[in-house]
């Protein structure tokens, strides 16, 4: 077996290996599930009304989402500076309130069927 073989099959190995904890054995879950603990205890030290919540579409992404209002005498950029400073954190954004928790309500009047004529 070559170079070229054995380092291949490594590869696909440790790439099986790192599918397999971080989707099946939900480690990539548990992983972003601390970041947004994390980002949310600092928040509340902070003060304010600041949420944040990790974003999930891929579970190692780490990317934080910020909203709500900075706390007094802090910007958006310094509220956003010291949630990346979180060791494991990717980013943070500041992004609209309805884009973190959508409101259910509104978004059953909009799915109801119009009144008929």
């Amino acid at each position: 077996m070559n170079g070229t073989t054995k380092f291949l099959i490594g590869a696909g190995a440790t790439a099986l290996m790192a599918m397999t904890s971080h989707s099946a054995l939900g480690l990539g879950e548990r992983f972003v599930g601390k970041l947004e603990s994390a980002a949310q205890a600092k928040l509340a030290g902070m003060g304010g009304s600041v949420t944040a919540q990790a974003v999930r579409e891929t579970s190692i992404d780490r990317v934080i989402l910020l909203s709500g209002a900075p706390p007094v005498g802090q910007t958006q950029e310094q509220v956003i500076a010291a949630i990346a400073a979180i060791p494991g954190v990717k980013r943070a954004e500041w992004i609209e309130t309805a884009t973190i928790e959508p409101d259910t309500a509104s978004a059953a009047a909009t799915s109801a069927p119009a009144p008929a004529q």
